[in-house]
């Protein structure tokens, strides 16, 4: 290596006979490019052995300097392998590469279809349990939505068979009967003849003929 802090070249010491360290002369180029910060530097970086960014020397100018590729750089590829050697194989593998891309396809879209099926059913049942959940709540009102008030069928103007629709039919029994001795009093109170003037009849509300 070059002795920076003394401008000597080791590659040049040689060892004479009686011992002495014989150095041949540095010239002034070759002292001012060993002083030179940014060639210190760089030797600097190359000597590092730490776990840190190794500075990688360029390439010469003459052969594309730094962009290019040369042998032992990254990019680096031999002129053989720079061209296709098994055209086959290349086809080959372009094949099962459309091939795997349409079954992956195929694949997504029957899990989706899958997916959004299963999402379907899940909403009905859900707004299926929700309606029943609905219908056994209001059960009992609804049964009672359309139902009259009284005990009594208005289409085939009979009562009820039950103890209320009984009881609706005796009520309007007697209210009957009230109807009728209410009307014949009226009457009676009216003509007191014991016959009807218009027709001659006898007065059958009239308390004389009357049935005892």
């Amino acid at each position: 290596g070059i002795n920076a802090e003394y401008g000597e070249n080791e590659s040049f010491a040689m060892a004479s006979s009686h011992g002495f360290r014989n150095c041949a002369p540095v010239g002034r180029e070759e002292r001012k490019a060993a002083n030179d910060k940014e060639s210190i530097e760089k030797q600097r970086l190359r000597d590092r052995r730490e776990g840190v960014f190794a500075f990688e020397e360029p390439g010469p100018r003459a052969e594309g300097g730094v962009s290019a590729s040369v042998p032992g750089s990254v990019g680096w590829i031999p002129e053989s392998d720079r061209f296709n050697t098994d055209s086959a194989y290349m086809l080959r593998a372009h094949q099962e590469g459309e091939r795997q891309v349409t079954e992956d396809f195929y694949d997504a879209r029957r899990e989706a279809t899958v997916r959004r099926e299963e999402e379907r059913w899940e909403r009905m049942e859900t707004e299926e349990s929700k309606n029943a959940e609905i219908d056994a709540n209001c059960a009992e009102s609804r049964s009672r939505k359309n139902a009259g008030s009284a005990p009594f069928d208005l289409l085939t103007l009979q009562y009820h068979d039950t103890p209320a629709g009984e009881n609706l039919a005796s009520l309007d029994q007697g209210a009957r009967e009230r109807q009728f001795a209410r009307s014949s009093q009226m009457y009676d109170n009216a003509n007191r003849s014991g016959f009807n003037p218009v027709t001659g009849e006898s007065n059958a509300y009239h308390s004389s003929n009357r049935c005892q």
